[in-house]
């Protein structure tokens, strides 16, 4: 049976995306490259202050090490993990893990986007992490698959 566990994170930045690796996602297998990638990660985001605005920076370095903290040594032990930036241009948008497969090395992560009609025009940038159990088959690639689901917001007073 397969284990997964499934956690979305969002931070309020510029577009990440494509920040240590070539496509937007980290495979991290064990604590030393988590600690690389994080590494990474703060040295890319200073070169740009759009990104991590002037006075912020002490406030987001904090929700990063939080954001980090549970993956540690014990972790590795038992699982990897697959980290997947998504860029969306509003904070009120959802993802929702449907499930995974692996075949051919490749991991293909199916996720569903729940949007308003209505959005917010704040950027946000969400991390989505898949925490997969040793014991899966092998990966060396991943693939997001977003499908996107769109709902009304409903008015509940009639101003005329």
């Amino acid at each position: 049976m397969s284990k997964a566990t499934f956690h979305v994170n969002r931070f309020f930045l510029g577009s990440i995306g494509n920040f240590s690796v070539q496509e937007s996602y980290a495979i991290i297998r064990s604590s030393v490259e988590l600690e690389n990638h994080k590494q990474d990660l703060l040295a890319f985001l200073k070169l740009d202050t759009a990104i991590v605005p002037l006075g912020y920076w002490e406030t987001f370095e904090k929700d990063l090490n939080e954001f980090y903290s549970p993956y540690d040594d014990e972790f590795f032990k038992q699982n990897n993990l697959v980290m997947a930036i998504v860029d969306q241009g509003s904070s009120l948008v959802n993802y929702e893990f449907v499930g995974f497969e692996i075949e051919n090395g490749l991991l293909t992560i199916n996720v569903k986007r729940k949007a308003p009609m209505i959005q917010t025009m704040d950027f946000v940038t969400w991390v989505l992490n898949l925490e997969l159990d040793k014991s899966e088959k092998e990966f060396y690639r991943v693939e997001v698959i977003l499908t996107d689901e769109e709902y009304p917001i409903y008015r509940y007073h009639d101003i005329s």
